[in-house]
C-alpha cells in the first residue's frame, strides 16, 4: 500500500491524501529541484479557490509520498471563458490572426512502486517521454468546435545550423506582454504541430503580469505571419509552393512587360497628338501664305485633295 499526502508548503496544511492499496505502481509528479516549473490541478475541500498548484518539493519515506505545493492564481480556460460569454472558441481564436496564447499540455509523471522512483514508460494515460509537455506559449493556426490546431514555441534554441522546421520569433510579436516571453530567443516547432482541447488553451501575460482574456490582442506581427506561412508552405506542400512562386515571378514579369508596353504606347499617343498640332499648325500658316499673296485657297485644296488620291490609287 502506498499513501500520497498532498500539503500546502505554505503553512503544512494537509489539503488531501491519496491512499492506494493492491496496485504494483502509482503515478507521482516527475518533480525535481533542477528541472523546469512543475504544476498540478486539484481543488481541495479546504482551498476551494485553487485549482492550480505549482509542486514546490516532493518527500518520498518507506511507502508515504509527501508532494509540498504552492497555491497559484490561474485564469479561465478559452473554452470555460467562451461559455460564459455564450461565444464559440473559434469567434475568439480566428485563422487569419495567428494569435499568441498559452497551452497547458500537461507534465510528465514518475512511477512509484513503494520503493522505487522510475520513469513512466508504461502509462499513457499520463505523458510519455518525448512528448511536448508544461505549459508553454504557441501560435493558434486553426479552431475548430472545442479544438484548435497550435505551432508549440520552445526557448531551446541550440547553436549551430538553423532547423528547416524551427523559425524565430521576433520581440515584435511580444509586444505588450510580459517580459518573461522575450527574456530567451524563442523558436515556432514546426515538426510539432499539436490538435488540443479548448480547455488546455489560456491567454498570455500582460506587461502588467496579468491574464487578458483580449486573444485578439496578442499575435504574430505581421512579418513573422509572413514569414511562417512562407515556411509552411515549403515545408509541407513545396510543389505547390514551387509552383506558387514560379507563377508569381511569371506574373511580376507580365505585368513589367505590361507597364513597358503601355509606356510606349502612351508615348506613340503623345507623339501623335504633337504631329496633329504641328500638321495643324503648318495648314494655317499655308493658307494664310496663300490668302496674302491671292492665290485660291479652295482650288489648292482640291489640287491636294486630287494629289492625295492619286498617291493612294
Amino acid at each position: 500500500m502506498a499513501r500520497i499526502e498532498y500539503k500546502n508548503n505554505e503553512n503544512g496544511e494537509l489539503l488531501g491524501v491519496v491512499t492506494c492499496s493492491d496496485m504494483s505502481e502509482v503515478l507521482i509528479p516527475d518533480f525535481k529541484p533542477e528541472k523546469h516549473d512543475v504544476f498540478l490541478r486539484n481543488t481541495f475541500v479546504s482551498e476551494p479557490d485553487f485549482c492550480l498548484w505549482q509542486v514546490m518539493g516532493i518527500e518520498i519515506e518507506d511507502r508515504l509520498v509527501e508532494i509540498n505545493l504552492n497555491p497559484m492564481i490561474s485564469p479561465d480556460s478559452l473554452g470555460v471563458f467562451a461559455r460564459k460569454q455564450k461565444k464559440r472558441p473559434s469567434t475568439i481564436l480566428t485563422s487569419r490572426e495567428i494569435q499568441l496564447v498559452e497551452v497547458e499540455f500537461g507534465f510528465q509523471q514518475d512511477v512509484f512502486d513503494g520503493d522505487n522512483r522510475k520513469r513512466n514508460e508504461k502509462s499513457s494515460i499520463a505523458l510519455m517521454p518525448g512528448e511536448i509537455h508544461k505549459k508553454r506559449p504557441c501560435a493558434v493556426l486553426h479552431c475548430e468546435d472545442e479544438k484548435a490546431q497550435v505551432i508549440p514555441l520552445t526557448t531551446s534554441v541550440g547553436t549551430g545550423k538553423p532547423h528547416p522546421k524551427k523559425m524565430s520569433v521576433s520581440e515584435d510579436s511580444f509586444s505588450g506582454l510580459s517580459n518573461r516571453y522575450i527574456a530567451k530567443e524563442s523558436q515556432l516547432l514546426l515538426s510539432m504541430i499539436q490538435t488540443v482541447s479548448v480547455y488546455r488553451i489560456f491567454p498570455m501575460k500582460n506587461k502588467q503580469g496579468k491574464y487578458s482574456n483580449d486573444y485578439s490582442k496578442h499575435k504574430l506581427c505581421r512579418e513573422d505571419k509572413v514569414a511562417l506561412q512562407k515556411l509552411l508552405a515549403n515545408t509541407y506542400a513545396k510543389k505547390t509552393f514551387d509552383e506558387l512562386t514560379n507563377s508569381n515571378n511569371l506574373l511580376h514579369g507580365l505585368k513589367q512587360e505590361k507597364m513597358k508596353i503601355l509606356r510606349t504606347s502612351q508615348d506613340l499617343k503623345n507623339t501623335v497628338v504633337d504631329l496633329t498640332e504641328m500638321n495643324q499648325t503648318y495648314r494655317d500658316t499655308l493658307l494664310k501664305l496663300l490668302t496674302f499673296i491671292g492665290e485660291d485657297v479652295a482650288k489648292y485644296e482640291e489640287n491636294l485633295i486630287e494629289k492625295a488620291n492619286k498617291l493612294i490609287e
